[in-house]
């Protein structure tokens, strides 16, 4: 289950899905596919909060609520730092 021990530093260069990242920026576990972008400032990993979610719903058979719920206690409230992950709604703006 993603809590918060479930973040990992790299060592080095890393590459994760096609993204460079310095050796402090902090990544979670498991959830590389969910990457999609750098944070312009800090080089540090930008992450897809639906695709967080539904990563959530699917691997422990949670509710979109209480994945929801789930992300906003464990990772979305994390912060570690400088190299802290940022997480971004990709939805639509409404118009």
């Amino acid at each position: 289950m993603v809590g918060k021990g479930n973040f990992r530093k790299g060592g080095k260069q890393m590459l994760v899905d096609n993204f460079n990242f310095d050796d402090e920026v902090i990544i979670i576990n498991d959830f590389d596919d969910c990457i999609i972008g750098k944070n312009y400032t800090t080089g540090g990993a930008a992450y897809s909060i639906e695709k967080i979610i539904e990563k959530i719903i699917i691997d422990l058979n949670l509710s979109f609520e209480e994945a929801t719920e789930h992300f906003d206690f464990n990772i979305g409230c994390s912060y570690m730092g400088e190299y802290s992950p940022i997480f971004i709604w990709e939805m639509e703006a409404s118009k």
